[in-house]
């Protein structure tokens, strides 16, 4: 895009500034009026912008985070999506016949993912009087998928340490 004659550009300022406007043997010596104003003119409209882009800078960046929504994919658009131990990213891909791969946040800037508790690798067992009851009253209403889950759940003998005396649905 040709840039027009009226607007100032460094390059039109340089050109002149090489002409016989400025003479390089007397220091001090500035450019004739018109090019002095419309330098003027272009610095004077820099410096708008300036200012303007620091108001919405203020606006829509707190505490130097952007506050606008970022529009992430509905899970229904994605086709294939793969994670990274130690990332906060979702590498996602729209479509199985094309090979690109967009990159997304998933997990909140405050979330710590150095802090994440390993689970309970010992099982939690329940006592055998427990285990008789669920198996008695609900075997006729489970489905099959479920009954061997109970089945073969571990009994403990140690007691359960929750306290249940004042428990209303407790039978005695």
């Amino acid at each position: 895009m040709p840039v027009s004659d009226a607007w100032p550009t460094y390059e039109r300022y340089s050109e002149r500034n090489n002409d016989d406007a400025v003479n390089d043997e007397e220091p001090g010596q500035e450019l004739d009026s018109s090019w002095r104003d419309e330098l003027l003119l272009h610095i004077a409209m820099a410096r708008k912008a300036a200012h303007k882009y620091q108001e919405d800078a203020k606006l829509n960046f707190k505490e130097g985070a952007c506050t606008k929504k970022v529009k992430l994919p509905h899970l229904n658009a994605t086709a294939e999506a793969e994670f990274w131990k130690g990332s906060k990213n979702i590498f996602y891909g729209t479509s199985f016949d094309s090979d690109e791969v967009l990159l997304s946040d998933f997990l909140q800037k405050s979330f710590n993912h150095t802090k994440i508790q390993d689970s309970d690798s010992i099982p939690r067992d329940i006592s055998k009087e427990k285990k008789e009851a669920i198996v008695k009253k609900l075997r006729p209403m489970m489905p099959c998928n479920r009954r061997q889950f109970w089945l073969n759940l571990p009994v403990t003998a140690v007691p359960e340490l929750t306290i249940d005396e004042d428990d209303p649905y407790k039978e005695e």
